[in-house]
């Protein structure tokens, strides 16, 4: 069952290579501003998701009917909001996992939430970060011996990679969808056109409907879900871009901060017109994790989770790798998590 949180959701020389890998980066990422805490709205009293309350974030909670064995934040992808993921959230409630997702800062309630100037409506990964984090411990702290795991897409991955790399404790396994280090080819005669008309002005919005369009998925239906979703952004600044361009170029180094004793998963879709499919490999073999594992998904792009039309074959790739990390309690319809 999927709790739902909040009311009132509405629907650069050097500088210049800066703003074509920022502008780039942000076309790779696209299958996918500072709200102070005390201003967020009231969580809505008839839906029960106190975490929401605790936290004071945009929290997205599904539930299992029985009694948990495990939980599940989720990080979605650039331009995307929480409930982007809830056919995954829901299936994995269905597999006994309590699933929580939070829309990330300059995405879903933060971006339509406030107005252009305030905060929340922009990107802010560092932010995100650290709410992605705050949730996490109080999930800890609620759930006392429950497994948790962190499933991330595209950004959404870097944020999980940022976050299991500075606080390895809190998880029990990770698992990055869309994630490499270099980008697929784009189409350059529409990057510069669109960078040197608005390059100037940092915070005029350009419009990603037509790289979403072309780059996000080879499933049409996705491609339609994504762009008639009002809270799904459908166009980012010049300084989203450069912090986006930022996040991702830095995956090379966070790869070698990843814990060696955090299982990782990565998917990736064979087909990726973003991200370069091979520089996942790239980034499993520079990862110090110890169990570590690579699924490449063939004819398929680079939205893997942030859909209704997830593929069989990744959502069996994600349950093998929950169960796998997990171990039977005997007599307990619940599952521990197997640690050194």
């Amino acid at each position: 069952m999927k709790d739902n949180f909040f009311r009132g959701r509405k629907t650069i020389s050097s500088l210049s290579k800066y703003f074509v890998g920022a502008f780039t980066l942000t076309l790779m990422l696209q299958s996918m501003a500072f709200a102070a805490v005390s201003e967020l709205p009231a969580v809505d009293s008839s839906v029960d998701c106190p975490e929401a309350n605790t936290v004071n974030l945009p929290v997205y909670k599904w539930a299992p009917e029985r009694k948990a064995r495990g939980a599940v934040v989720v990080a979605h992808g650039l331009m995307q909001n929480g409930e982007s993921v809830s056919a995954l959230a829901k299936h994995l409630a269905n597999k006994g996992f309590l699933v929580y997702t939070i829309d990330q800062r300059g995405h879903g309630f933060w971006h339509y939430g406030a107005k252009p100037g305030e905060k929340g409506y922009r990107i802010d990964y560092k932010q995100s970060v650290k709410d992605l984090l705050k949730l996490t411990k109080l999930i800890r702290d609620e759930n006392p011996g429950l497994p948790l795991f962190c499933i991330g897409e595209s950004a959404g991955a870097a944020v999980c990679v940022h976050s299991v790399a500075q606080s390895p404790a809190l998880f029990d396994g990770v698992i990055l969808c869309g994630l490499g280090t270099k980008t697929a080819p784009v189409r350059w005669k529409w990057v510069l056109s669109d960078l040197f008309r608005d390059s100037y002005r940092w915070d005029n919005m350009i419009s990603m409907e037509r790289y979403q369009d072309c780059y996000t998925s080879e499933d049409e239906r996705t491609v339609v879900e994504t762009l008639s979703d009002p809270y799904c952004r459908p166009s980012l600044s010049v300084r989203e871009a450069l912090r986006t361009a930022l996040l991702m170029k830095g995956m090379k180094k966070w790869a070698g901060k990843m814990p060696e004793d955090v299982p990782l998963l990565v998917i990736e879709g064979a087909c990726d017109r973003i991200m370069n499919p091979q520089s996942a490999s790239k980034f499993i073999a520079l990862a110090r994790t110890k169990n570590k594992r690579l699924i490449m998904v063939p004819e398929s792009g680079h939205v893997l989770i942030g859909t209704s039309y997830i593929k069989a074959v990744v959502t069996r790739s994600i349950d093998n790798f929950l169960n796998s990390e997990t171990r039977p309690v005997p007599g307990v319809d619940e599952r521990i998590a197997i640690r050194p």
